[in-house]
């Protein structure tokens, strides 16, 4: 099972959206779901599979999640 470096394992669902084999990819969930956890995953999922990662375009609502995100992936 893929998951982050500093975190527990992925659920299911979060899982599912790592690996979502499609094109973009809208994930909807509630605070404390692993949002950022399965955000990093996704991306680090995608430049292993090739992807360059300035054709990827993250975003996120919160200026935390942003600089989490930011900082696991120049770590």
């Amino acid at each position: 099972m893929f998951a982050s470096d500093d975190g527990p394992p992925l659920t299911t669902d979060q899982q599912a959206a790592v690996n979502h084999p499609g094109g973009h990819l809208l994930v909807v969930a509630g605070a404390g779901t692993g949002k950022t956890t399965m955000l990093a995953a996704r991306v680090a999922r995608l430049v292993e599979r090739g992807t360059a990662p300035d054709r990827i375009c993250l975003m996120t609502f919160s200026r935390r999640a942003a600089s989490e995100l930011l900082a696991r992936a120049d770590g």
